[in-house]
């Protein structure tokens, strides 16, 4: 069970990496939503695709990091151009595929800006949220789950996590009450 309080003006923010499916996801829940792509995967896809241009350790960081710069600034269709100009010289699969990725997410990059916004551009929060909370319990030895119980034990995690206990069981016991 999901207790929400979300109205028409509440404003969805979802940080997440660039995997197939996700940003996808989040937004058929949350339309209007603002996806910001994760800085550190788009980091990591940066360092792959700069060893795949040959760069060497030293040249390496520092190409990632002026690229990163004028992502964060808001200039992600300057660098695109760059890149594909660099593609159409020197073709390169790595160098494409980023390209690709960045063209996907370019509205999802401009970290200045959500910063301002007071907008979290990173996911390792969540990420770290997800070891304490549901992986704690799933992951206890011997213990096996069937796949319609899991969601429940997690939002009853949540709502324990957040401190939410004593508002569910008041809101569980007033529903109780109305349906008599």
């Amino acid at each position: 069970m999901i207790i929400s309080c979300l109205r028409e003006k509440t404003e969805v923010i979802g940080v997440a990496d660039g995997g197939k499916g996700v940003r996808e996801g989040l937004e058929n829940q949350f339309p209007g939503m603002q996806f910001i792509l994760d800085k550190s995967h788009l980091k990591k896809h940066l360092y792959e695709t700069s060893e795949a241009l040959g760069y060497k350790e030293n040249h390496q960081h520092q190409w990632v990091h002026s690229k990163l710069d004028e992502i964060s600034s808001g200039n992600v269709q300057q660098v695109l151009e760059n890149l594909v100009t660099r593609n159409a010289a020197e073709p390169n699969d790595r160098l494409r595929q980023f390209v690709g990725y960045l063209t996907r997410f370019e509205d999802a990059v401009d970290y200045d800006h959500f910063k301002e916004l007071g907008y979290p551009i990173g996911s390792g929060e969540v990420e770290s949220a997800h070891k304490s909370i549901p992986q704690k319990r799933l992951k206890l030895p011997g213990a096996c789950w069937h796949p319609e119980s899991i969601n429940p034990m997690m939002a009853l995690r949540v709502i324990r996590a957040n401190d939410w206990w004593d508002d569910y069981w008041t809101y569980r016991i007033s529903g109780r009450m109305m349906a008599a």
